[in-house]
């Protein structure tokens, strides 16, 4: 999703960083338990948030990661 829905991914990681909030993740309903991580299952969780790490991969295997900074 390097194209198109990488951008997408892209604005929501700044609108996240901007608004200080997590967005809730679609479809998700019962989280596995997980050590260190929060996840927003149905509404956004209002958090400080100083980073964003957002990652994609396009056809062929080439990947790409963008570490966003809060500044």
């Amino acid at each position: 999703d390097v194209g198109g829905g990488g951008v997408l991914s892209l604005a929501a990681a700044c609108l996240a960083l901007h608004e200080q909030s997590v967005p809730p993740l679609a479809h998700l309903r019962t989280p596995a338990p997980a050590q260190g991580v929060r996840l927003a299952e149905r509404a956004g969780v209002a958090t400080p948030l100083r980073r964003a790490l957002v990652s994609g991969l396009a056809r062929g295997g080439a990947g790409v990661a963008l570490l966003l900074r809060r500044g």
